[in-house]
């Protein structure tokens, strides 16, 4: 009966010693009591494996490798004390928020905290850091009652009582609450200590504690109580044999030093003899075989720092990011596993910032075919199983909205129920296009009895639905109808319940009836065939997880009623707790751990990662609900809580010793000089520290992306990782840099070993590939535009063309469309202005009334009675679907009203009126033949459309028309903008009429202009007060309509006829006294519209033959700040880039009116 001291300093492996030692009693075979070997949670594996990997050890029921934890639960097991029912973090929080709630009286100081999110988490670590400790309610008590004492009480110790009476009075119901009925982690430890006497596997048992720097007081008195009923106990602490009892804060073995002392005092109150001290040294060969190790270990805290002589296996690499830190690490241990015939299992990787480089890791050591293994439980949050519980909860709480409703619908539990039309991943893609067209947002119209309806909005005059739209509404209410089916239940139930126990409930419902424990099956079936053992573990672990998690919660607060949203949040946080645990997938991997966390040893080559300052070491966290000047004060009441964060700063160093001593062979340590957000970082003190104990080591390497082309060698790993290099590196070629030659080699080396239908070969092809679209084939051509029939096109085609012909061909040709959205666009208004207007003049001519003599209050009328009968009309009726869209709705009345009343004054001031509204050409029941123009290659075109308005006027004997165009935008007519084809829409209107006027209207016409209208609300701003009649004033010259006019005259007094001289407010016209035209005025002869005319053919033929030569040319035009591609909904499939070397903007050389026309005279084009 006795204790032993197993002593060594890092790299004298005291684990293994353990190790042999039991393995020794274990091949004696004379049973002599238990051997338990207790180490960390995190250990219990590792040292598992070791233990029993010995050949002549086929297995043991004598020796047991087990966590404090599991020792708790193996006595507890055999002594009967196991009767209480676990409670997790989780149950303990939702116990200290019914504490809160059930307060009576005020709070001290926690009276805003309880309200805030996050305190409860934060009381629970608290209170669990009591426990640790073993601080009682009455010892927090006591010590309040001897701070009162005090008659000066400093402003520090006056918050501290009333923090120490609010924690008493919720530590105090807590205990409360759990006394016979629960037990948590810490409390297993107090029922462990009472029921140790009892065991009789502890009687004459041999108990070895390994891994542990530091024991919490409860583990301290569970050490005490083994003790006192074992047989032997042997303890393996990472120090040297203590020859003094006083030692400094700052010795860089405090942590274990202070432990010994703390056993050595309880042994010696016990009368448990040391009976023995092992001390371990490393090994004179390893001494001479590792002699930089050597000085590593002795001189890490040693300051100044003594040189080593010579080179070592310890590299240093700084890297631009995280990500080129993580592949240059990849790199090196292939390199290592390579040319150094080292094993994955040979090598560790130490890590701070596991945010940061988890999933970094997982990933990109997949790419380089590492294995790898995270020593780090991994949360819960992100399964779809969790995802779907947490969704289906937000569609009822909100209402069932959209993204809360498709979030719910991509976890892949929703089952398929019909036959013909499955709710599969595709079909959920397009329920989720019709609810965002249009705009389903609330259970309502979820729920609502009527048959949800597709029928695409394309103008107000083509309201009939298609056989295709009847198939795809029989569709979406087939896949609406499975998503009711589950949810509408689900709903119902959630929405009913009011307890903590009716919610779990219905959830549990929810998930039997889609069947949710099957689905999970075939998953983890799917991932064990697939080879993906860890993830098929994940779906038994997340079930069970939250399975247990529900029973927790009705447990603990059944029948405690919540709402609906302090539920929801209640289950966040344990959903939070959930964690998968997992073992090592294979025997050889590398294995990734955090340094104060993991117990690795054993191992051969360690990386340390992200040796930055503030993480190595570590800079501790900030305060919790109990400050630094608070512990201290404690402290000095002998209330000893967990470490100071100067303390914890100062033993993370020990830590530190502990890594960077961690192997022998090599180490590598590496930095970032930058996050992956991009903000600056710099190295740790520990990497100077390193160069200042070995100065004649390499140069740190520098890590950099492939395209940097510094050291390109460590870039060939993988054929798939090379390859993705090669590709960088030969794409900086083409761009005229240089290339290092063994990329040259790598390339050859593809071709001959590769197939030329290999991924490789594509991928290196795709170097010089030119994002230039080739001329469609005859063939093609023949299908698009077939000869026998003519091209049917329309203006706005045609100006697309100009504008980008690969544009018109994505839209026309492959007839790509967006994802059509549920809200109002300009083009969606400027629908409903010109339809607003035209129905109103229908509704006046039919009224045998004029349109001169409408008054304002009838302008209200017909602008009200136009939206009563277009807005429901109006993109599936948005302008009725919200309050905000009513608002606008009404605006739109305003706009209309006022634009109606404008034109009625502008009839009453022209001798214009109108003799075409909405007046069609080439289309169904118009007036008006299409304009159709053969081509020289044999193709004709045929060109269609509708005219905003057509106004006539006689002038001595003379017919002259004018095109007017309603714009919801202001616009003017470009000549620049016509010759280059982006502006021919009121041209070829004005050329239509004319040339079928005297058919139409039994006279040859003559062009009097084109004109826009601007349909808006014009905003008046001015320094000084205006009248009403003033105002009315401005508001009418804000409507004047831009354009081009006949240079005569007596045409331009018949348009205003309240004009005499100057400037006209109704037309871009002025006029001098003795008849000329002002310089600026808009107007131009009728030789120039017949050029005019004459050239809109030319571009219309032009375009024409290009298209039917097949030509799809990316060509946007680009002029001043505006482009083809502004708002172009294509340029995710052209990739049009003007940084390419072979992609240019069509520039628009800018000229003057004067220069076009001379141009347009001497018959050159715009080509």
């Amino acid at each position: 009966m006795g204790l032993r001291f197993v002593f060594g300093r890092s790299g004298t492996n005291q684990s293994d010693w353990i190790v042999n030692d039991i393995q020794e009693k274990l091949h004696k075979n004379n049973y002599r009591g238990r051997i338990f070997y207790i180490v960390p949670d995190q250990m219990t594996f590792q040292q598992e494996y070791k233990l029993f990997k010995d050949s002549e050890i086929k297995g043991s029921i004598r020796a047991q490798v087990m966590s404090f934890s599991r020792l708790a639960w193996r006595i507890l097991q055999e002594t009967g004390g196991s009767t209480r029912q676990f409670i997790s973090s989780v149950g303990i929080q939702m116990m200290l928020k019914k504490i809160i709630e059930e307060k009576e009286g005020d709070w001290q100081v926690f009276e805003r905290a309880v309200k805030k999110i996050g305190f409860l988490p934060q009381l629970e670590q608290l209170i669990t850091e009591f426990k640790r400790h073993d601080v009682t309610p009455y010892l927090l008590r006591e010590q309040r009652e001897e701070i009162n004492k005090y008659k000066h009480k400093t402003v520090g110790e006056i918050s501290l009582v009333n923090k120490l009476a609010d924690l008493t009075y919720i530590y105090e119901q807590l205990n409360l609450a759990l006394e016979g009925k629960y037990i948590d982690g810490e409390d297993r430890l107090d029922l462990l200590i009472q029921q140790i006497e009892k065991s009789k596997e502890i009687k004459d048992a041999e108990i070895y504690l390994d891994g542990f720097h530091r024991f919490t007081p409860k583990e301290l008195r569970v050490v005490e109580a083994l003790m006192k009923h074992c047989k032997e106990m042997t303890i393996a602490l990472t120090m040297e044999h203590p020859r003094d009892e006083q030692f400094s804060e700052l010795d860089l073995f405090f942590q274990p030093k202070d432990t010994y002392y703390k056993i050595r005092q309880i042994a010696k109150e016990n009368n448990f003899p040391i009976t023995g001290i092992v001390e371990l040294d490393i090994p004179e060969e390893e001494r001479k075989k590792y002699p930089h190790f050597v000085h590593l270990e002795k001189h890490f805290d040693t300051r100044p720092s003594p040189a080593f002589a010579g080179n070592t296996p310890i590299e240093i690499a700084e890297a631009i990011h995280p990500r080129a830190e993580i592949e240059g690490v990849a790199q090196k241990i292939l390199s290592l596993v390579r040319e150094k015939n080292y094993r994955f299992r040979d090598i560790v990787i130490f890590i701070r910032e596991p945010e940061t480089y988890h999933d970094l890791l997982r990933a990109i050591f997949e790419d380089y075919h590492i294995p790898i293994f995270v020593d780090e439980k991994r949360t819960m949050l992100n399964h779809p199983l969790i995802e779907l519980i947490r969704s289906a909860l937000e569609v009822v709480d909100s209402n069932w909205r959209y993204d809360a409703l498709f979030r719910m619908l991509k976890t892949g539990f929703i089952p398929q129920t019909d036959e013909k039309y499955p709710l599969t991943a595709e079909a959920i893609d397009e329920l989720e296009n019709y609810v965002l067209e249009y705009g389903i947002r609330s259970k309502d119209r979820w729920l609502s009895e009527d048959e949800w309806v597709f029928q695409r909005f394309y103008g107000f005059e083509r309201q009939a639905q298609t056989d295709e739209q009847l198939e795809i509404q029989r569709k979406i209410n087939k896949y609406r109808a499975q998503v009711v089916q589950v949810l509408a239940p689900f709903d119902k139930g959630i929405r009913s319940a009011k307890t903590i126990r009716e919610f779990c409930e219905t959830i549990y419902l929810f998930l039997e009836d889609i069947d949710a424990p099957k689905q999970l099956e075939k998953v983890r079936s799917y991932f064990e065939e697939e080879g993906e053992n860890e993830q098929a573990r994940e779906q038994e672990q997340v079930w069970e997880g939250v399975i247990q998690l529900f029973d927790e919660l009705v447990e603990i607060a059944g029948n405690e009623r919540m709402t609906l949203d302090v539920f929801r949040t209640s289950l966040d946080a344990g959903f939070e707790t959930l964690e998968f645990a997992h073992v090592p997938p294979s025997i050889d991997h590398v294995i990734v751990g955090s340094i104060d966390r993991s117990r690795i040893s054993g191992k051969k080559c360690a990386f340390l990662l992200g040796v930055n300052e503030g993480f190595w070491p570590l800079k501790p966290p900030a305060d919790g609900l109990m400050n630094e000047q608070e512990r201290e004060l404690l402290a000095s009441l002998g209330i000893e809580l967990a470490e100071s964060s100067r303390r914890k700063l100062l033993d993370d160093w020990f830590y530190m010793y502990l890594a960077f001593t961690a192997v022998k062979e090599y180490t590598w340590i590496s930095y970032t000089l930058s996050d992956n957000e991009g903000n600056a970082k710099v190295p740790s003190q520990l990497v100077q520290r390193i160069q200042q104990l070995f100065p004649e080591s390499e140069e740190p390497i520098l890590l950099q992306d492939p395209d940097e082309e510094i050291d390109p060698e460590r870039f060939i790993s993988t054929p798939e990782k090379t390859r993705s290099a090669l590709t960088v590196s030969l794409s900086r070629s083409m761009r005229g840099y240089p290339i290092h030659p063994v990329w040259h080699y790598v390339l050859n080396w593809y071709i001959s070993k590769e197939p030329k239908t290999s991924t490789t070969r594509r991928v290196l092809q795709s170097i010089y590939y030119e994002n230039t679209p080739k001329k469609l084939s005859k063939n093609i051509v023949a299908k698009v535009y077939p000869k026998e029939e003519p091209i049917r096109t329309s203006v706005s085609r045609l100006e697309m063309f100009y504008g980008c012909s690969y544009k018109h061909f994505a839209q026309y040709n492959l007839k790509l469309e967006e994802r059509p959205i549920y809200k109002l666009d300009a083009p969606d208004i400027g629908q409903l202005f010109h339809e607003a207007l035209k129905v109103i003049t229908d509704w006046v001519n039919e009224e045998k009334k004029d349109f001169a003599s409408l008054t304002k209050e009838d302008a209200q009328y017909y602008a009200e009675k136009s939206m009563e009968k277009l807005g429901p009309i109006l993109n599936n009726q948005i302008l009725h679907s919200s309050n905000r869209y009513r608002y606008i709705q009404r605006k739109l009345r305003e706009i209309i009203a006022r634009a109606t009343f404008v034109l009625s004054e502008q009839a009453r001031a022209s001798d214009f009126s109108p003799v075409g509204i909405e007046l069609g050409f080439g289309l169904p029941g118009s007036n008006l033949r299409p304009k159709q123009l053969q081509l020289p290659n044999g193709y004709s075109v045929l060109l269609r459309g509708r005219i905003d308005r057509v106004d006539k006027a006689h002038i001595e004997d003379q017919l002259y028309l004018r095109i007017i165009d309603y714009k919801s935008s202001s616009t003017d007519l470009n000549l620049l903008e016509v010759y280059y084809g982006i502006a021919l829409q009121m041209l070829t209107y004005l050329d239509v009429v004319l040339a079928q006027s005297e058919q139409w209207l039994n006279i040859q016409a003559k062009p009097a202009g084109v004109l826009y209208f601007h349909v808006h609300n014009p905003l008046i701003s001015k320094s000084t007060n205006l009248s009403v009649d003033k105002l009315e004033d401005e508001i009418f010259k804000r409507y004047s309509m831009k354009g081009l006019l006949l240079k005569d005259e007596k045409v331009v007094r018949k348009m205003d006829t309240t004009l005499n001289t100057g400037y006209s407010k109704i037309i871009p016209a002025a006029i001098k006294g003795n008849g000329d035209f002002y310089s600026n005025a808009k107007v131009a002869s009728e030789e120039v519209f017949d050029i005019l005319r004459n050239y809109i053919d030319e571009l219309i033929v032009r375009a024409g033959i290009q298209m039917t030569t097949g030509d799809i040319e990316l060509n946007p035009y680009a002029y001043k700040n505006r482009s083809a591609c502004t708002f172009c909904p294509f340029d995710s499939v052209c990739q049009f880039d003007p940084a390419l070397k072979d992609h240019n903007y069509r520039r628009l050389v800018d000229m003057d009116e004067k220069e076009i026309l001379k141009k347009l005279q001497e018959g050159e084009d715009s080509r």
